[in-house]
């Protein structure tokens, strides 16, 4: 039950990769630090990571996808569906590839943060008195 718990909130982490991919390559790039902030803040209070050892096998499986050129396939696919196709980003693999790296030491380090959120939570707080 952990690891469909585990692999559901894996697929949302990658929808949530997927957009802040698409937000850098697309040029705005102070919208996805915020964006990247935010998801960042709402990640380290709603999500635990239970087991390590699933996360890693999930990051494998996405690296084996993107290594085979699946990814360009589907995303290809999914822009020709939506008939989306003139809106379509290019992402250079290695762009793709220190942001991955990025988006997963955040994810990591999520709870190393834990007096920056308490800050955070505590100005917030203050502003909705």
């Amino acid at each position: 039950m952990k690891f469909l718990y585990d692999s559901l909130i894996f697929i949302v982490l990658i929808v949530i990769h997927v957009e802040l991919l698409l937000t850098f390559s697309s040029g705005y790039y102070l919208l996805y630090f915020l964006n990247l902030f935010i998801v960042s803040y709402i990640l380290s209070r709603k999500y635990v990571l239970n087991n390590i050892y699933y996360f890693l096998l999930h990051v494998a499986m996405v690296l084996t996808i993107i290594n085979l050129n699946i990814y360009d396939e589907l995303t290809f696919e999914l822009f020709l569906y939506f008939n989306v196709l003139d809106r379509l980003v290019y992402v250079n693999s290695e762009t793709m590839y220190v942001l991955s790296a990025i988006h997963i030491l955040v994810f990591l380090n999520l709870k190393k943060f834990e007096n920056i959120w308490a800050i955070i939570e505590q100005n917030l707080s203050r502003i909705k008195k």
